[in-house]
């Protein structure tokens, strides 16, 4: 969305402006003749585009304005009053800053998603369509409910995410941390002893004292190395297609392949129902979901089912066509179809997601928590063969 500053013209050939936010001039054309207007001239503004929010916007405190924005609507307070008090009670100074801006926009004559569309960093494309779509239909307050309800559950399934990987990871680091302490401290101060003694090393400690002289010396090229590792692949990841790539890899690997597409599966299903019971067009809902699914891989069937749907085909025909998504996705779509509950349908499917992806998520972890712990151990095994093993050479010869 970019922000306009505008000059049109009213049925009685009044000159009226005003700033909106729309995507090029044409849609910023079709948007004022639906208010009655014709538009005479138009100017992008670039400068006050959301330089007032410094500081970050967590997931948290949209949550709650989202929450708030649907309680006090549906208890009748005026639109203008809840932004004034939603700002003089925000804690960040960003909020109060935000919510004042957008109050001024909406008193000017934008409307509440034209407004919020001048602050993406905050307010994403789907966010907008649903306030549009509220607003076009007369339903701003059941928008808000709808958003809130899927902001939280995209907040849940980031928890049950976190918390199953949360046991491998610390195994992880503890593993790493053994690996360090060997190499940069009991290895190099193993080296001077058993380089001092005069007797043939086994191979496991030839290697050893090799790793330790070259974390005492190495450490250098090791971190420039990395650095450099870091930057290359930071530029490759900006790239569409290395991205593309990677996320067909993932898709490919046994346990992590199946957890990222059953979560793919419920944004889609959740961005898709909560975009049609609010109204937007399936194809356009579509056009959205591509980009939020997580996916670049499913995204791109997203987008080719859009394509079909345009085309004169059926919702679950497109979805079959693309070859990424399960039969149980497909077959939900063609019974909605059938009964003309397409978002009903979806949302039972959210809700199966929603019951199998913590299990699928424990379930993979549980795997992975005893796989770096066998790791860990032969680690230790390894080093300790490698001490032991000339030290009981010597013994043995002393004896």
């Amino acid at each position: 969305m970019k922000a306009y500053v505008y000059e049109a013209m009213v049925a009685d050939g009044q000159l009226v402006r005003g700033e909106s936010a729309a995507e090029d001039p044409l849609a910023l054309q079709s948007l004022l003749e639906r208010r009655g207007l014709t538009l005479v001239a138009a100017k992008e503004r670039r400068a006050r585009r959301i330089e007032i929010v410094r500081g970050r916007s967590s997931s948290e405190d949209l949550i709650e304005f989202t929450r708030s924005m649907a309680g006090l609507l549906a208890a009748g307070i005026p639109l203008m009053q809840i932004l004034e008090d939603l700002g003089e009670q925000a804690e960040k100074k960003m909020w109060r800053d935000l919510l004042a801006d957008v109050r001024n926009k909406i008193e000017d004559g934008s409307t509440v998603s034209e407004a919020l569309a001048t602050h993406p960093k905050v307010f994403d494309e789907l966010f907008i369509n649903l306030v549009r779509a509220g607003e076009e239909g007369g339903k701003l307050k059941h928008s808000f409910e709808k958003l809130s309800e899927h902001l939280e559950r995209a907040r849940t399934m980031r928890q049950e995410l976190r918390h199953a990987i949360s046991y491998p990871l610390l195994i992880l680091g503890a593993l790493l941390g053994f690996a360090g302490i060997l190499t940069f401290f009991v290895f190099p101060r193993l080296s001077v002893l058993f380089e001092s003694l005069d007797v043939d090393l086994p191979l496991t400690t030839r290697a050893v004292l090799a790793l330790g002289r070259f974390g005492k010396s190495g450490w250098p090229y090791v971190l420039g190395l990395t650095v450099a590792g870091a930057i290359v692949l930071r530029q490759l990841w900006v790239r569409p297609k290395t991205r593309y790539a990677i996320d067909s890899l993932i898709l490919r690997l046994p346990a992590i392949g199946k957890m990222v597409r059953m979560s793919a599966y419920a944004r889609f299903s959740e961005m898709i129902s909560t975009l049609l019971v609010s109204g937007v067009s399936l194809d356009r809902a579509l056009g959205l979901a591509k980009d939020g699914v997580g996916n670049r891989v499913i995204g791109r069937a997203v987008a080719r089912s859009r394509d079909a749907i345009q085309g004169g085909e059926s919702f679950s025909a497109a979805l079959a066509g693309t070859g990424q998504f399960p039969h149980l996705v497909i077959r939900m779509a063609k019974v909605g179809e059938t009964s003309g509950d397409v978002p009903g349908m979806l949302a039972n499917l959210v809700q199966h997601y929603e019951r199998e992806m913590p299990y699928m998520f424990r379930k993979a972890m549980s795997a992975l928590g005893p796989a770096t712990i066998v790791l860990l151990v032969v680690m230790v095994g390894f080093a300790a063969l490698a001490v032991f093993q000339p030290l009981l050479q010597i013994a043995s010869a002393l004896n």
